[in-house]
């Protein structure tokens, strides 16, 4: 399905969370194979994979040995970070990619990007206290506009009725 692949794996003789290692693993040699597929709403290869007569040189070790645990956490704190961005690419991706309307697709991320944006800036005024809330403060901008975010182009509700709609229609 892919040329490379990413696998966490453990490393032989040790324990606990040092012992996990990032490897990259070469699609193309036959070792890596989907064994059972899981059915999600998002099209993703999430399911059980198998490793056969797998042999990774050192060269595809990423990072170093035993360091793989921190290297997922770091990986999974950036996508959180660009979770917008990433939904935004990925409804780009698609319109460019397939004949297949992007409604569902662009939804979710208008939906979680005006959404997150403004409980972002709600908190950020909050903590601003009385300053947050000044007429022509920084805070007090963002917060109008990032409130208006969840109503321009489609209410936050609305989005939420074509994703709702797109799932039940796929059921």
């Amino acid at each position: 399905m892919a040329d490379l692949y990413v696998v966490f794996a453990r490393v032989e003789g040790q324990a606990g969370a040092g012992s996990i290692t990032a490897f990259a693993i070469d699609g193309r040699d036959g070792s890596i194979a989907l064994k059972e597929r899981l059915s999600v709403l998002p099209p993703h290869t999430v399911g059980t994979w198998t490793l056969t007569d797998c042999r990774v040189p050192s060269q595809r070790v990423i990072g170093e040995l035993g360091q793989g645990f921190k290297i997922a956490l770091h990986v999974l704190e950036l996508f959180r970070i660009d979770a917008a961005a990433l939904l935004v690419y990925r409804a780009a991706w698609q319109h460019d990619a397939t004949e297949q309307s992007i409604s569902r697709e662009a939804a979710i991320a208008k939906l979680y990007s005006s959404e997150t944006a403004f409980d972002i800036i709600d908190q950020a005024v909050q903590i601003f206290g009385g300053l947050g809330v000044t007429r022509g403060a920084t805070v007090e901008r963002l917060f109008r506009h990032s409130r208006a975010f969840r109503i321009f182009d489609g209410t936050s509700e609305i989005q939420q009725l074509i994703i709702a709609r797109s799932l039940l229609q796929n059921r």
